[in-house]
């Protein structure tokens, strides 16, 4: 940010180090993280919809179920077989469905908070991702119901109990 409290948004070239400039923020607007989304060819399939994850009662094994796209990103129709990856934390299931097919999977995730994300491809391409997450937590060691809940209240009474014998202490 300059000193008149503008900041601006510039391309670099890579081959030269040349800057362009993008855009100007006039409003003490500052960039802290930018993400950009990766390419998808049009001819590539579209997300999966519907995408869910049920582990009842905290259970560590669950079904995922999510819904194939009929369509490629472009709109244009899909038939036949398109292939699917399902990433489950740090495992990964690969197949291929039909267009617009449900499919549904078997999965054992650990205990916590669990990522799960689909992404389906032809040769076209690869589509956007599909993401979900949920928190994984057996009966009997932790509150099911509200787990995230009993998990911060915890920290926040070790927290408040460590600060109290800090207290003493000095």
């Amino acid at each position: 940010m300059k000193s008149d409290f503008t900041s601006a948004l510039y391309e670099v070239n890579m081959q030269s180090g040349a800057l362009t400039l993008c855009r100007q923020f006039t409003g003490m607007e500052e960039i802290t993280g930018l993400y950009i989304l990766p390419h998808v060819d049009k001819g590539a399939p579209a997300k999966v919809s519907d995408l869910k994850a049920s582990f009842s009662n905290g259970s560590t094994t669950g079904k995922v179920s999510f819904t194939m796209p009929s369509a490629t990103k472009g709109g244009e129709t899909l038939s036949g077989n398109i292939n699917y990856k399902v990433y489950l934390g740090d495992q990964k299931k690969e197949g291929t469905a039909a267009a617009g097919k449900t499919v549904q999977l078997d999965a054992t995730l650990p205990e916590g908070r669990c990522k799960i994300v689909v992404t389906t491809s032809n040769a076209k391409g690869e589509s956007e991702r599909t993401a979900t997450s949920l928190w994984i937590c057996r009966p009997g060691k932790r509150n099911v119901q509200g787990s995230e809940t009993a998990r911060h209240q915890d920290y926040e009474r070790e927290h408040h109990r460590y600060r109290a014998l800090r207290q003493w202490r000095v």
